[in-house]
Order: C-alpha cells, then structure tokens, then sequence
C-alpha cells in the first residue's frame, strides 16, 4: 500500500484511477519499463494510473534485466501525469522520445533538462506543469506539438532552437509568464492560437531570413508574409497597413492590450480574434471589414463603445458576449444577419439603436432594443428598453445579463417568451406577463434573484424547463387552469417558495388538499415541491428533483402511496433534518428511524440528510444521496455497504472525516466532490474502482491512503 501526501492538490486529476490501465515488463529501482526485447531497448512506462512517481527521480541510460541489457529510449505518453509530487526529473542522453502527454500536470517540477538525444516531443508533453520557469528545446527536435506547452504559467523565457520548423496548435497557449518570443528563420507552419492567453506577453519577433513568416516593421505579431494575414499578437502589437486578416484567436487573452488600431486593409477579423482582451477600452472597426465573427469581442469587459461601420453586414454568434462595460450599441443600416447571443450578457447596456434605413431590424419607437421588424421578435433589449406593442416575442437571451433591469412591461402582442429570455436579470423585482403569452420558455426567468412576484396568467399553456429556476425571491406562485404542459424541474432552488397553487379547473394538474405542491392528476406525480409541501396520501410518483434546492424544507414525510422516487428529489435541501416513511409503504422505509428513506428490496439508501443514520443492513448508497446536505458534518458507513453511489456526498461541505468500510468495492463519479472540511480519507484494500472525479474540490484534503486494489 503507497502512501501519498497531497498540497494545494487538484484532487480531480489524481483519482480518475479506473480510466486507463498501462502495461509494463519490469520494475528496476522504482521505475517500471515496457521491454523491445527484438531491439533490447526500454521504454519508461508507470505501474498504473493509480500509482504516482514522486520526489527526485533519476532514469538511467541502460539496466540489465534477466541477463539482457536495455537501452531506455523513450518516455512513455502519460508516465508522469498528474504526478505532482515529483520535484525533479534526470533525462538520460539515451532518450530519443518524450511522448504525448509524459509530463503533463506535474506542477511541482520547476526545471527541466531535455538532452539533445531527443527528436520528437509529443503533444500536451509538459501541459500544466506551473512550476516550470524555463526550458531549453534541443536543436535535434524538429517539431513544438499541438499543446506541448500550454498553461506554463510560469514559464518566463523560452528559445525556439533553429532545428524546428513547425509550432503547433496552442503550444504555448497560457504561458502566462512569457513576455517575449522570437521564431527562427526554419519555422514554416504555426497551428492555430499558438501563444493564446498569453497574457504577459510584450514582444514578439520573427527572424528576417524566415520564408513564411514576418514581424515587419517592427510590429510585434507574427504575420504569415504570403497572405498578410496576422496570426498572433501581444499587448504591444501595431497592425502594419498592409494586412487583410486578423486570424482565430489572434490576440484571445491579451489582457494588457488597451487599445489598438486595425488599418483600412483589413477585410476579415477571425473567430476570437480579440476574445477575452479584458483591458481593451475602445476600437475602430474599418469599413473595409464585412463581417464581425463569432466571439470576436467576447469578454471584452473593459470596452466601452463600439462603432459598428456601415460595411458590416453579419455580426456572429457571441460576437460581444460578456462586454460588461458596453454602454451604448448602433447597427447600421447594412446588417442583415445578427446571430444569437450576439450581446448576451452587455450587462451596462443602457442604449441600443438601429439605422432607420436597415432593411432586417429596427429599434421603432425609440424603443432601445433590435427587433427582426418582419417577424415582430425582440432579439436584443437592455435596461432601458422600453417594449413596443407591435412586438409578438421575447427570443431567446434577449435580456440575459441585463443586472439593471428593474421592471419591464410585456405588451398584450407578446405570445412568445423565449429560453434564458431574462435570465440572470436580478435587479427585476416585478413583472406582468399578458394573457396573451401561450409559452415560457426553458430559463426564461432564471436566477432572477430580486423577483418576488410573479402572476402566470390564464393564457399560458406551457411553461418548460427550469423557467424559473433560482428565483430565490419568490415566495408563491399559482398556476393557472390553462397550463398543460410543465417541464422538468421550473420553480428548483426556488429557496424562498412557502406556497404553490393550481386552479381547481386545470385539467392536467392539481394541488389536492392544500397540498402546497404541483401534482399531474393522471399519474398521481408530485412535480414540484416547497418548504411547506405536505404530500397527499394517493400520490405515487416524487419526480426527480421535485424539491431540488428548498433550503427552508425541515422535515418530509412519504406516504404509504409512493411506489416511485426519481433520482436526487430533496438535493440541496440543507435544511432538511428529518425523513421519515410510512410503516405500510411497500417499497420504501426509514427502519430504525434513520431519518432516510431506504429502497426495501435492494436496501439501498436513496436520500439522506444531515440527521441521517445509516443502518446495518443497507447494502449501498445511492447516486445523490447525501448531495448539498452542507450541514453533515459526520456520517458512518456501516460494513454492510459495498458502494457508494455517483454524487452522493456531493457538496457536502461541513463534512470532516468519513470512514469507508472494507466490504466497499466502489466509489461513485464525483462521490465526494466539494467536501471542502474534508482533511482525511483512507480506501480501503476492497475498493477496485473510484469513479472519475470522486474527491474533486476537496480543498482541506492532506492525506490519501490509495490500496494496491
């Protein structure tokens, strides 16, 4: 059994120990090999993904096993990943290859020495490694792969060596430490987004003998020579007049740029082109530019105005998204397309205009908002937009984002809500919708935290997925005789709820003796709950998730009648301190009043709470379980349990120490994610197989005793 003792661990990447298996022949002074016994030659390898080389260690060039003398040649892909506690690493002169992968994640390693053995180094080989400040790349290697490099954060200096004639794909990419970068005069292909978020980043120079490549004029980007198209920049970047393409990616998380220039010979701004450039405050979009691609400008929060020019005719799908600092927004008359989501969340937006001569969308009224004038759709409003009558829908994200939104008033012609349409608009504390509106779309009203009220009125029939999930305001809510269809999960982490009501005439839904809950007549299926819900004797069905976040929720009883509980029904309900089961249920139970409700065919514990004591016959814990019960603090598993179910200790916060019994063969996905008091864990020699991610977030975990099962 090996012992591991973890700091400031990304625990998610170190127990995904059933996903790969390696194979290996020997084992020599703690390194394990895979054997060419045709060419005697050894490949370095890892025991299995379970088990972590730490401290220094030191690969010889050769080893004699069972009379044959081995040549090591190569590291393995994935030999050391995640390996954080190794400290340092001897290369031997006898490496020609570092694969895919080798060293990926070891954020311990500070330093490095890549003999000149070596020629090919492969993909994501040192992604990660933040402890890393420099590296020198042998001029026997030819090719920088895809990620090679990429989130060194503290990596300051690098030399390319005149040996390599290709940097791949994000190479560097979150080198956030580098802050300047020559390519010699062999580099002929660089992949897309090689130096992306690298933030740090103030110059960049190409050698004046490369074919393919240029840093004219002294311009600090990388341009490719035969296009004019600039494929990378930095903060101190001036775009020379004779480039036409900005491409994908070309200056994405340059957070120090404040400004820059883009000349009249610029035709096209790629895909994220200036995507999360945090600390740019203003641009200029010549008109020789037709086309504002996807994210181009996404997260730009520090930017202020945009001027739109009359030469654009598209504005792709998150082209501003995130732009916080956006005040104002004009579209010329020559834009015919605006993709979705283009302004989502341009949460300072306080006015927005279209030229009256735009045959696609107008801003009638003065109405600060775009709406597709053919079809009547609002696609895009802010905190002052005022909605015209002639309006027939809400689309989709319209005011997503807008924080400064206090109350809104939807016209009678509106018939249309549509998904995420209000989503995370807190500052709204009221809003009427008309008895027009037939359909609430999936998110309309989502974390719209300020809204108390909210009337539903008899015109809506469907109201779908989480439409008013997070409204932590909201303290009641009826639903009209007119809705028939309800979707999965509308009023969840509706914390606030004390009351729920359904018209007496609805047809397709009831709340039966003031049941304080939502119940599908037909089927006898309570859909959602409160704090306050007291579940009638002939329902038979808990929906999944039916009480998903009632944090005011204190006790529960479930009827004799319940034949059906979905899956996480009373998740996140952390104020929940009692569960108990009828004694004439036949197929659930809380025996011994363990404060649970156990499956009594297959004694599995379906939900639990902070009072919860498990029982010594219950044979498994059940996915989701125990999920956001942030108040239990200790639990025993008794040794009848043999296992632990997919989230089942999820966020449970105040959980100190938990003992795993030795009858335990397996450990759930993400069984004990965000158990952040979490200090210990000890797994047992019966457990086989712990589930991806199982103790992710577990920020106070020291120590982790892993078993050689």
């Amino acid at each position: 059994m090996k012992h591991f003792y973890l700091k400031n661990l990304l625990v998610s990447l170190l127990l995904t120990i059933n996903a790969m298996a390696y194979a290996y022949d020997c084992e020599i002074n703690g390194i394990y090999y895979y054997l060419n016994t045709s060419l005697k030659t050894a490949t370095v390898t890892r025991q299995s993904y379970s088990v972590y080389y730490f401290g220094d260690v030191i690969i010889p060039e050769s080893f004699t096993y069972s009379g044959i003398t081995y040549r090591v040649t190569s590291i393995n892909h994935g030999t050391f990943e995640n390996c954080t506690g190794l400290t340092s690493i001897t290369i031997p002169g006898s490496v020609t290859s570092i694969e895919s992968g080798a060293f990926l994640g070891c954020t311990r390693l500070t330093s490095i020495t890549i003999p000149g053995s070596v020629t090919s180094i492969g993909s994501f080989a040192f992604e990660g490694c933040t402890g890393l400040t420099s590296i020198t790349i042998p001029s026997s290697v030819t090719r920088i792969e895809a990620e090679t490099f990429m989130d060194c954060s503290n990596l300051t200096s690098i030399t390319i060596p005149s040996s390599v004639t290709r940097i791949g794909g994000r190479a560097f990419e979150g080198c956030t430490g580098l802050t300047n970068i020559t390519i010699p005069s062999s580099i002929t292909n660089i992949g897309g987004n090689p130096f992306s978020n690298c933030s740090g980043l103030t110059s960049i120079s190409v050698d004046k003998d490369n074919p393919t490549y240029d840093s004219r004029n002294g311009c600090n980007a990388i341009i490719e020579t035969k296009s004019n198209t600039l494929i990378a920049g930095c903060q101190n970047t001036s775009i020379p007049n004779n480039v036409t393409c900005i491409e994908d990616g070309a200056f994405h998380g340059c957070t120090g740029l404040t400004s820059i220039t883009i000349p009249s010979s610029v035709t096209y701004i790629g895909d994220g082109a200036f995507k999360d450039c945090t600390c740019l405050t203003n641009i200029t979009i010549p008109n020789s530019v037709t086309y504002i691609h996807n994210e181009t400008f996404y997260g730009c929060t520090g930017l202020t105005s945009i001027t739109i020019p009359s030469s654009v005719t598209t504005i792709g799908k998150d082209a501003f998204w995130g732009c916080t600092g956006l005040a104002s927004i004009t579209i010329p008359s020559s834009v015919t397309y605006i993709y979705n989501y283009a302004f989502k969340d341009c949460s300072s937006l306080t006015s927005i205009s279209v030229d009256k001569d735009n045959p696609t969308y107008d801003s009638r009224n003065g109405c600060n908002a775009i709406i597709e004038t053919k079809s009547n759709k609002l696609i895009r409003g802010c905190q002052n937009t005022s909605i015209p009558n002639s309006v027939t829908s809400i689309g989709w994200y319209a005011f997503r984002g807008c924080t400064g939104l206090t109350s809104i008033t939807i016209p009678s012609g509106v018939t249309t809500i549509g998904d995420d349409a209000f989503e995370g608009c807190t500052g709204l504390t009221s809003i009427t919708i008309p008895s027009s509106v037939t359909t609430i779309g999936d998110d309309a009203f989502a974390n719209c935290t300020g809204l108390t009220s909210i009337t539903i009125p008899n015109g809506v029939t469907t109201i779908r997925s989480g439409a008013f999930e997070g409204c932590t305001g909201l303290t009641n809510i009826t639903i009209p005789s007119s809705i028939t269809n309800i979707g999965g999960n509308p009023f969840s982490n509706c914390s606030g709820l004390t009351s729920i009501s359904v018209d007496k005439a609805n047809p397709t839904y009831d709340s039966r003796n003031g049941c304080n809950a939502i119940i599908e007549t037909e089927s006898n299926t309570l859909i959602v709950g409160c704090q306050n819900t007291s579940i009638p004797n002939n329902v038979t069905t808990i929906r999944s998730g039916a009480f998903e976040g009632c944090t005011g929720l204190t006790n529960i009883t479930i009827p004799s009648s319940i034949t059906n509980i979905g899956g996480n029904p009373f998740s996140n309900c952390s104020g929940l301190t009692s569960i108990s089961v009828d004694k004439d249920n036949p197929t659930y139970d809380s025996r011994n009043g363990c404060n649970a409700i156990i499956e009594t065919k297959s004694n599995t514990l379906i939900a639990g709470c902070q009072n919860t004591s498990i029982p010594n016959n219950v044979t498994s814990i059940g996915d989701y379980a125990f999920l956001g019960c942030t108040d239990l603090t200790s639990i025993t598993i008794p040794s009848s349990v043999t296992s632990v179910g997919n989230y089942a200790f999820l966020g449970c916060t105040d959980l100190t120490s938990i003992t795993i019994p030795s009858s335990v063969t397996s450990v759930g996905n993400y069984a004990f994610e965000g158990c952040a008091s979490l200090t210990s864990i000890t797994i047992p020699s019966s457990v086989t197989s712990v589930g991806h991610y199982a103790f992710e977030g577990c920020a106070s975990l020291t120590s982790i005793t892993i078993p050689s099962s």
